[in-house]
């Protein structure tokens, strides 16, 4: 593991903020991928898309996935996430608790591959 596990959270937001998606997306975890193409792809019209399109689109950062993390930034305050302070919190196993200052807020990164991965939808939605 190259990356400290409190930077994976500012390196996602950062990610977004240079349109570099590739890269947004390396930044999550497995579960948050999977979560992300699902949701996408039920919102789409029938047959507009394959779902291994979107997964192709999304680990390249282009086409669908363009148009779907420029409208994700829009409405995710960027510059409130990007002004954080990121500090380890707590670890347990394969999972580490991140604190983001002064938002107040526990972020999980998750070790996945051997790597460390932000929990995006764990963090916000599963708890």
């Amino acid at each position: 593991m190259q990356t400290s596990p409190a930077t994976i959270p500012l390196n996602f937001f950062l990610a977004l903020r240079q349109k570099r998606y590739d890269q947004a997306w390396k930044h999550l975890s497995n579960y948050s991928q999977r979560v992300f193409l699902e949701t996408l792809f039920k919102s789409l019209k029938p047959d507009s898309c394959t779902l291994e399109r979107l997964q192709d689109d999304f680990a390249k950062g282009t086409s669908w996935a363009a148009h779907y993390w420029d409208d994700f930034s829009q409405h995710l305050q960027l510059d409130t996430w990007l002004s954080q302070q990121y500090k380890e919190y707590g670890a347990s196993q394969k999972q580490i608790l991140v604190l983001a200052q002064p938002a107040n807020l526990y972020l999980l990164v998750i070790e996945e591959e051997g790597d460390w991965r932000f929990g995006y939808f764990e963090t916000f939605l599963d708890n």
